[in-house]
């Protein structure tokens, strides 16, 4: 056995060697494949915003510069824990984030592909290690000639052997950069994802808070309307209006009527609709609703466009899929230089049945070579569908910056005015219901015209519905400047312009 073992060590020496010698050509990019934040990939790229790559030479210098994301996947936290959603004081909304975060099928799946990333990841990273194997046989032959003496022989065989590619030009390395990229890529993309169906939620459970409460104040408005239909109809028997007055009250009651029914069936809907991104089924699904006016709105300042840049996950995954793209044309690259394996086997047979001693040794290795003399332009033709699939994802990267730099604008302007215009419909709910109060008093004194009360009504069922959409804007404003800013400000760390009011 120590003359099978003795080539087996010298074979694995020549598998050290030639992995000192991948290990040292791939310490040189070490310091170029870091990136401690997102926000550093948008410095990379910045001169790529000014002046755009017109050629390919542009192209492979731009390349080297934008650096290589590690992936490092984090365990995640329930979102109902997240001190920007405890601001806005819900009790339900809490309780529907942490269900959403237990049973929602669309994070499930999201966490399926984040693991589907994980082991792509994992598989890149075998193919820098040799491969090892080992095949035992051992089998008996007869044979019976028609017209001789039937004979039978025996063989038994064991062999080990290893493979090992050297990476001489970063074809395999640049490839496991790829698929790190990738991972990183995919772990932003969970990252987005559970932030969408955060809102999602949220923004379903401000819906269904207020189509309750519209609903709520439209009852109570109805109630209101019967008072003065009562009214009116004593005013008719008695002889002080007339039928025109008495149907024109009837006719208001019954639109009031009809009102209830269209925010009932859009109530169901909603409700359906955030039974699923919870994962519950609709048929059972009720929670208990809170008054929406008891809710917080926070107020959100963004120091924006660095907080924007460096915080939303969806440009973090373009900058993963840049870096993957970097690593893809260092290998279609690498494809067009010389491959280098080797190979080294160790065998026992013999023809003895299930017996290796006494036995045949053998013992062969390989260095083999190859370089493809011609391909029809297979390998050129990859290695410019890896530049182009660059340039595009480069410019795809500086648009998603841009659209994230405007939304956080609008989202900002939208957020002062929804302000403003739930504080200005407050005032005029406030006045109309006491134009309504001082009409209805003059119309029981007898001294107001039923159309005057009638107008007076409609107003302040007008401006009641009108101020419960208002106070809906306004906290949909705040999870619209949540998605811009790509979270929480301040989630990481729980810094930040994050104050309740």
């Amino acid at each position: 056995m120590y003359c099978l073992l003795a080539p087996i060590r010298l074979s694995f020496a020549c598998l050290l060697v030639g992995l000192l010698g991948c290990s040292q050509q791939a310490q040189k990019p070490a310091a170029a494949s870091r990136l401690s934040a997102p926000a550093q990939a948008i410095s990379a790229t910045s001169e790529a915003f000014v002046q755009p790559a017109t050629s390919q030479t542009q192209e492979t210098r731009q390349t080297q510069e934008i650096p290589h994301t590690q992936a490092v996947v984090q365990t995640q936290a329930s979102p109902a824990a997240n001190s920007g959603w405890q601001s806005f004081a819900s009790a339900g909304l809490n309780q529907l984030l942490a269900q959403a975060f237990s049973n929602s099928p669309d994070l499930a799946a999201a966490s399926a592909r984040l693991e589907q990333a994980k082991a792509r990841n994992a598989a890149a990273r075998a193919s820098l290690w040799p491969q090892a194997w080992l095949n035992a046989s051992s089998g008996k032959s007869r044979f019976e000639p028609a017209d001789g003496r039937a004979t039978s022989s025996a063989d038994s065989r064991a062999s080990v052997g290893l493979s090992y590619d050297l990476d001489l030009f970063g074809a395999q390395r640049a490839g496991r950069q790829a698929a790190q990229a990738n991972l990183a890529a995919s772990l932003y993309r969970n990252q987005q994802d559970q932030l969408e169906l955060q809102l999602a939620v949220a923004e379903a459970w401000f819906t269904h808070l207020a189509l309750s409460e519209r609903y709520t104040t439209q009852t109570q408005n109805l109630a209101i309307a019967r008072q003065i239909d009562q009214l009116v109809e004593a005013r008719f028997r008695a002889g002080a209006v007339s039928a025109a007055d008495r149907s024109q009250q009837r006719t208001n009651l019954l639109a009031q009527e009809a009102a209830l029914l269209p925010l009932q069936a859009q109530r169901q809907a909603n409700l359906a609709a955030l039974a699923v991104l919870v994962g519950a089924a609709p048929q059972t699904f009720n929670p208990s609703a809170e008054p929406l006016a008891q809710l917080q709105v926070p107020v959100l300042s963004a120091d924006w466009p660095a907080q924007v840049l460096s915080q939303r996950p969806d440009i973090a995954a373009l900058e993963a899929q840049l870096a993957a793209a970097d690593a893809d044309i260092r290998q279609t690259r690498a494809a067009l230089f010389p491959s280098l394996s080797l190979s080294a086997a160790a065998s026992l047979s013999s023809d003895e049945l299930f017996k290796l001693s006494p036995a045949t040794q053998g013992l062969n290795w390989s260095l083999s070579l190859a370089q493809s003399l011609f391909d029809g332009g297979t390998r050129r033709a990859q290695q410019d569908l890896a530049l182009s699939l660059r340039a595009e994802l480069l410019a795809t990267y500086r648009k998603a910056v841009l659209n994230a730099l405007a939304q956080t604008q609008t989202a900002l302007s939208n957020s002062a005015t929804n302000d403003q215009q739930e504080h200005q419909q407050q005032a005029l709910v406030f006045e109309a219901r006491r134009s309504l109060e001082l009409t209805q008093a003059r119309y029981r004194a007898g001294r107001g015209d039923l159309q005057s009360l009638l107008d007076a009504q409609r107003s302040l069922f007008s401006a009641e519905d009108s101020l419960q959409q208002k106070r809906q804007a306004r906290l949909l404003g705040v999870l619209e400047l949540v998605r811009a800013l790509g979270g929480w400000p301040g989630a990481a760390d729980n810094r930040g312009g994050l104050a309740a009011r």
